[in-house]
């Protein structure tokens, strides 16, 4: 998984969109539910790009908090900093890839 994911999603959709135009266009019903179907694919292919990307900075996420708790517990400063960037990161692309 990884942002060419989304990329090559996006490039899905928007050549079923020209294709669905193409077919509208020119009365070909076959071309138009190929396009539609290709529009489809893409959005699902972008969708489950961001549902794996959500999931990777929910653990992110947790795993920063406990990072952090644990430098605190040690009392040591920059594990606590490394703990919240790591968190702050997490949920950073849960944001991004609603």
């Amino acid at each position: 998984m990884g942002i060419g994911n989304r990329i090559k999603g996006a490039a899905e959709e928007l050549g079923g969109k020209a294709k669905e135009a193409v077919g509208n266009l020119t009365d070909d019903e076959r071309l138009r539910r190929e396009g539609i179907s290709e529009q489809g694919r893409g959005e699902g292919r972008q969708e489950a790009e961001k549902a794996g990307q959500r999931v990777e900075g929910t653990f992110e996420e947790a795993g920063g908090r406990v990072h952090g708790a644990a430098g605190a517990l040690k009392g040591d400063d920059r594990q606590q900093a490394e703990g919240k960037f790591e968190e702050l990161k997490g949920e950073l692309r849960q944001k991004l890839n609603k």
